[in-house]
């Protein structure tokens, strides 16, 4: 549920990950935190404005979409 809601798409060997809510709106506000990509954690924030924060670790590259 959370991967469809965020939007996400990992790509662990090219050491990225997508980030497109499409249902924003209907979670927001909503803050993740811990999600294991690779072996990194990642932490989401999406605001009640529509808004999205992405704190990722360095090596990890985030692609908004």
């Amino acid at each position: 549920m959370l991967r469809s809601a965020l939007g996400l798409d990992a790509d662990v060997p090219g050491g990225t990950v997508t980030v497109a809510p499409a249902f924003a709106a209907a979670y927001a506000p909503l803050t993740v935190t811990g999600l294991q990509v690779g072996g990194a954690r990642l932490d989401i924030t999406l605001a009640a404005d529509g808004a999205v924060n992405v704190t990722a670790p360095e090596g990890l590259t985030v692609v908004p979409a």
